[in-house]
């Protein structure tokens, strides 16, 4: 890590006081962005369009920043990272809400959610899908379709939840 950042290993713990505490600080850092990228992608948006729109805001992140993403997964939390993750699923859950699901049924699409979205772009980022670069888009925009029509199925009528991106 220290090489990366175009410094010494003891000049980076002068300023960082262990491991656990640098990576807690990636992630902090990761969740920030991450939180951001998404809460900017749903913005003005509601139903499948916003769907779509998170679900290639967190790929593409996962894509930039794989290893900075997993480090989320497996670091010490701090207050930040936890406000900087509720905040994305706030994001999350307001997306979900718009398909005029219940509060138990937003709670159970977010868990759902995040392990698929999850499980997809981890695998992708570590070539673990078929490697079909050219259908890669469209294996996940077919992803994400599935999802949405899911969502659509369980959802009581809407006041305005777009279906036109599944």
């Amino acid at each position: 890590m220290a090489r990366r950042l175009g410094v010494t290993q003891p000049a980076l713990y002068s300023h960082i006081a262990n491991l656990d505490e640098l990576r807690r600080a990636v992630a902090t850092h990761g969740a920030q962005e991450l939180s951001t990228l998404v809460r900017q992608a749903v913005a003005g948006l509601d139903g499948d369009e916003a769907l779509h729109a998170m679900a290639h805001a967190y790929r593409e992140y996962v894509r930039r920043h794989p290893d900075r993403y997993l480090l989320q997964l497996s670091a010490p939390r701090s207050p930040a990272y936890t406000r900087a993750m509720e905040r994305a699923a706030e994001a999350v859950r307001g997306v979900l809400r718009s398909y005029g699901l219940d509060e138990n049924q937003v709670r159970q699409s977010h868990v759902a959610f995040r392990a698929a979205i999850h499980g997809f772009a981890h695998l992708e980022a570590r070539g673990a899908l078929p490697a079909r670069p050219a259908t890669a888009n469209d294996d996940f925009d077919a992803f994400v379709a599935l999802f949405a029509a899911g969502l659509r199925s369980i959802a009581r009528p809407t006041r305005g939840a777009r279906n036109g991106r599944g």
